[in-house]
């Protein structure tokens, strides 16, 4: 037996409840112990699971909210800058995002520069 999707929390609460309390009135019926037993250890472990699947998804919402406010303070960090500091830091998050080796990112900025300075001369010209 697996635990139902999350998306049918209110169907699957009321009828594990359901379910506990039928469990709960087998025990006042006279049945073998092992029966018993079995039942208990069962509905123990089901409460368990349910239990370290929550606590397991509060954990994840954590962690993702804290990402997300961890960006937002990147993002207001980086609109307090001015423009070209802004392009430099976008710049640098970009290469490291593929992970570009420090050769690489020297033969980029070369041809960056070499390229301005195309189209600098080509603008004094005309």
């Amino acid at each position: 037996m697996t635990v139902p999707p999350l998306l049918h929390a209110a169907v699957s609460t009321r009828l594990v409840s359901a379910l506990f309390g039928l469990i709960d009135a087998l025990e006042k019926i006279n049945l073998r112990p092992e029966t018993k037993s079995k039942i208990k250890k069962t509905r123990e472990n089901f409460a368990k699971t349910l239990k370290d699947e929550a606590e397991r998804e509060a954990r994840e919402e954590a962690a993702d909210a804290k990402l997300a406010a961890k960006r937002r303070a990147e993002e207001e960090r980086i609109a307090k800058l001015s423009a070209a500091e802004q392009q430099k830091v976008i710049r640098t998050n970009c290469l490291s995002f593929f992970m570009l080796t420090p050769s690489v990112v020297q033969l980029l900025e070369r041809d960056r520069k070499r390229n301005m300075r195309k189209t600098q001369g080509k603008m004094v010209k005309k």
